[in-house]
């Protein structure tokens, strides 16, 4: 088997079918032991494997895992658990691929670079997106840019878009379970490029990644989210200035509000986005960073 393709979900049946859907007709789903898709669902899920079976997807040759707890990292690993392919790449619920020649793409991309650990890609937006989803955007692929170290090497990928040599996870470990979810790639990335492992940013293996209705509220929870796993992470590792960033760049926000389309308002609609997004990001790491400790120094007493 050349590749499991492992999509974490929990109870999102329609954004899931519309990334199923871009999955089913690539070129490589013709040669059937090539390749295999597996669905990993959250311990909490309650639909999904119902809806995939009265839609006949299970029949189709599609896997189900179930993780032991709730929470993204544990999908992935109960997904890992059961993969047979020597490439696991790993594809959010909300995203879904651009053609039908991605999944050779990716496989070639592995192919090519040898020593490469992981290989992941960009996010895509589509031209309808709203001004949240573009802010998002911007800043997912500004974070995967300014973690760039030479070439294609980068120190830091997305988790709805990277695919890992599976023969890592015996060298790494699994993904950390405790982080449920928000950053829960990150703390994997820096295992791996501290241990001399080497991870790629390729853009031709880029996904969409968009979610249906989401509003500005959604996206300050998720930066909350992030930040506490951030604060985790600081926690459990140590040196703040090993962990993935935004870097040193002061203008970076005003850069990414530069490239807003439209009149003055939406880049000043941009500009309070970024900084409320900030206040969340920072308040979770802070709640993240602290609760951890606290965890720690009561069960090191006890």
């Amino acid at each position: 088997m050349d590749i499991s393709v492992v999509i974490p979900t929990y109870n999102r049946v329609t954004l899931l079918a519309r990334c199923l859907n871009s999955l089913f007709y690539q070129d490589i789903y013709k040669g059937h032991q090539r390749h295999e898709i597996i669905l990993a669902l959250d311990s909490r899920d309650e639909i999904t494997e119902d809806w995939a079976k009265s839609q006949k997807i299970i029949q189709a040759g599609v896997k189900i895992a179930r993780a032991q707890k709730g929470g993204a990292n544990s999908a992935r690993n109960a997904g890992i658990n059961i993969a047979k392919g020597h490439i696991i790449f790993f594809l959010d619920d909300d995203c879904f691929v651009p053609d039908k020649t991605w999944m050779e793409k990716v496989l070639y991309n592995f192919k090519e670079n040898k020593e490469a650990a992981v290989i992941g890609g960009k996010y895509l937006l589509r031209n309808n997106s709203c001004l949240s989803e573009f802010v998002r955007n911007q800043l997912d692929n500004f974070y995967l840019e300014n973690n760039r170290i030479k070439g294609c090497r980068v120190r830091a990928l997305l988790g709805g878009n990277s695919g890992y040599r599976k023969t890592i996870f015996k060298e790494y470990g699994l993904f950390d379970e405790f982080i449920s979810y928000g950053g829960a790639e990150t703390e994997m990335n820096l295992r791996i490029t501290e241990g001399g492992g080497k991870m790629c940013l390729n853009d031709n293996i880029s996904v969409f990644h968009q979610k249906e209705h989401d509003h500005f509220l959604s996206y300050f929870l998720k930066s909350f989210r992030q930040g506490k796993g951030s604060g985790y992470i600081q926690s459990k590792h140590g040196s703040f200035e090993r962990l993935p960033c935004f870097g040193s760049k002061r203008t970076w926000c005003l850069q990414v509000v530069q490239e807003t389309k439209g009149k003055l308002f939406f880049r000043l609609a941009a500009g309070f986005f970024f900084f409320f997004n900030a206040v969340f990001y920072w308040g979770g790491f802070v709640a993240g960073f602290y609760s951890f400790e606290f965890m720690s120094l009561f069960f090191k007493k006890a």
